[in-house]
């Protein structure tokens, strides 16, 4: 009977375990995982057929859902049915691009980082629960004759059935490390900087990308032009000639001549309009939308003049090369990435350094004991402590060589991306001068054959050239067109490239004025002799 009330008071004094068990047996955390299979496989799926709203909508990140005025209607992830402009597609793509609100998270991860290193300044409170049950068989427990202290077991427990449980309340606080804590708190809010600044740089990247894109989507158009101009030219050519064959003025080998004109001209046709499908994937792709939503393009607004005949020379780029490397020292967000790196490096050499130095901090306690057959208490306990570690077996040492190699690897990566900028810089500047100098030439060129094609047209209507005449002229023209539209587009990828290469917007880089040259120094005049002027 005695020991059936035992195991009452057992269960009556001991709530927190039962609890403790049943919420053990009910089950652990468990999150769900926000896959959307569904969204997922429609992404893939969707097709240039399906009307804009058919279309799976991307993600928008939360800092860069567009403000909506009162009144006026949300703004959709996806472009509607009006041409998409360069800047339009820009803003699109900084809103839902996958690849950069995945860039973004990393500076959310980096925030959270830096909240669990701080944490280290402040005390923890801790608060524990423990329960036990022990059945002893001791020898004698108490005073012996002749003997002046009480003789107790070797664990502590008495004789017999003992069961207890022990609330622990306890407060912990690191007060002085040496300086680890701050430079591991250093570290986290310099690569949170970072974390911004690559973000910017991601933004960057995917802003030029668009551009280049956009470019190859506007290339691919007119290239297509070019290639249905040039089948209705030689499908008229070929009637002329089976014509002129019938009559008996042309051979039957000028009519083969003007076929296989015909035949190569739609062979060019269907590759470009294959072109033009592919290029505007690329371009949906780049802005982070479905690859096969029918994304329309236009020449408006972009910083080159709109196409013309003839087509009119590109607005001269103001600036020299060394103040695009200006713009780009001042500018790319690469620069300060590396030099916050060396600091976070160098305070990497500091954490590691303090582990040879000991910790003091704090501690404080409250316990309260209660139980069946024990002697229950209330301990309250304080105190200061020190902790240091005499020997660890190189681990010290290890983790310091470690962390300067970090160091000096970082001033390495910082000498590489301040060579990697100059040669963007340079790249793009050449490829502006290029393209400029390639539009001015194709230029001449494309108005010489314009105007070949017209005297040789015309010497045909009189009968003084053949249909292969006028077959050479068309392949000279269509060749010239297709050159100087390469030439057109690929300025606008340079003029992007040099965007790209400075972190400068393109706005402000096409309407700074070039710097004024430094005037001319006259070389100094001898001084004259006296009865003779100046040398002549």
């Amino acid at each position: 009977m005695a020991f059936f009330r035992r195991r009452v008071a057992l269960f009556r004094r001991a709530p927190i375990p039962l609890l403790a068990i049943a919420a053990g047996t009910a089950g652990c955390i468990h999150s769900s995982a926000p896959v959307d299979s569904a969204g997922l496989a429609q992404r893939v799926t969707a097709q240039t057929l399906q009307t804009p709203n058919a279309v799976a909508q991307p993600q928008i990140a939360p800092d860069r859902v567009p403000e909506v005025k009162p009144g006026a209607p949300a703004a959709s992830p996806l472009p509607g049915e009006d041409p998409l402009t360069l800047d339009q597609a820009k803003e699109l793509a900084d809103r839902v691009n996958p690849q950069l609100n995945r860039t973004r998270e990393t500076v959310s991860r980096a925030a959270a980082d830096e909240r669990v290193v701080f944490a280290d300044f402040l005390p923890s409170v801790s608060l524990s629960h423990e329960f036990d049950a022990v059945t002893s068989s001791t020898g004698f427990v108490g005073v012996k004759d002749g003997r002046r202290f009480v003789q107790l077991p070797i664990r502590g427990y008495g004789p017999g059935t003992q069961d207890f449980q022990v609330l622990d309340l306890e407060l912990r606080y690191t007060v002085f490390q040496f300086g680890k804590r701050l430079a591991r708190h250093d570290q986290a809010v310099l690569r949170w900087e970072i974390a911004r600044l690559q973000t910017e740089r991601a933004r960057q990247a995917v802003g030029f990308d668009v551009s280049a894109r956009y470019a190859e989507a506007l290339e691919a158009y007119a290239t297509r032009a070019v290639a249905e101009r040039t089948v209705e030219r030689a499908a008229e050519i070929l009637r002329d000639a089976a014509n002129l064959e019938k009559s008996g003025v042309l051979t039957r080998e000028d009519v083969l001549r003007a076929e296989v004109q015909v035949a190569d001209a739609r062979q060019s046709l269907t590759t470009a309009k294959s072109g033009v499908h592919i290029a505007l994937a690329a371009l949906n792709r780049a802005i982070g939308i479905t690859i096969g939503f029918p994304t329309r393009v236009t020449e408006a607004a972009l910083p080159i003049a709109t196409p013309q005949a003839p087509a009119p020379e590109p607005r001269p780029f103001g600036l020299a090369l060394e103040e695009c490397l200006d713009f780009a020292v001042r500018s790319r967000p690469e620069l300060a990435v590396v030099q916050k790196a060396i600091q976070a490096s160098a305070r990497g050499v500091d954490s590691a350094r303090a582990d040879y130095l000991p910790t003091i901090g704090t501690r404080a306690t409250g316990s309260v004991v209660d139980g069946v057959d024990v002697q229950n208490s209330v301990v309250l306990n304080a105190g200061i402590y020190v902790k240091w570690d005499i020997y660890t077996g190189g681990k010290r040492a290890g983790v310091v060589a470690a962390a300067q190699s970090d160091v000096r690897a970082a001033v390495a990566e910082a000498q590489q991306i301040c060579d990697t900028i100059a040669f963007e810089v340079h790249v793009a500047f050449s490829n502006i001068v290029d393209a400029r100098d390639r539009i001015v030439q194709t230029r001449t060129a494309t108005e010489q054959a314009r105007e070949t094609l017209r005297l040789v047209q015309a010497r045909y209507n009189r009968g003084d050239a053949k249909p292969t005449d006028v077959v050479d002229a068309q392949t000279a023209l269509t060749r010239a067109e297709q050159n100087a539209n390469n030439a057109r587009y690929a300025y606008l990828i340079a003029l992007a490239r040099m965007e790209f290469a400075t972190g400068v917007p393109l706005s402000t880089l096409l309407s700074a004025t070039p710097a004024p040259a430094p005037p001319a120094v006259l070389p100094k005049q001898p001084p004259a002799v006296e009865g003779k002027g100046p040398p002549g």
